[in-house]
């Protein structure tokens, strides 16, 4: 199991975020061409993963209004 991270977290053996100094956003691929490294081809996968997955928390909040708080319990 792996954990897609944000650019500002590190790579490590679980948690995968995306290549520093290499194009990370869809658009730098659509403007210069093909990717030519295998950290160009991770990166905009990463970036669709990403906001996938964003997009269905946003869909779920939407849905079920409580997901937006933090609830609190007593013990």
């Amino acid at each position: 199991m792996y954990y897609l991270c944000d650019p500002a977290c590190v790579h490590t053996k679980y948690f995968m975020s995306p290549f520093r100094g290499v194009g990370y956003w869809l658009q730098d691929f659509q403007r210069g061409g093909r990717p030519k490294i295998i950290e160009e081809h991770f990166n905009p996968a990463h970036a669709k993963f990403r906001n996938a997955i964003e997009r269905t928390f946003g869909v779920l909040k939407a849905r079920f209004p409580m997901l937006k708080e933090i609830l609190k319990y007593s013990s």
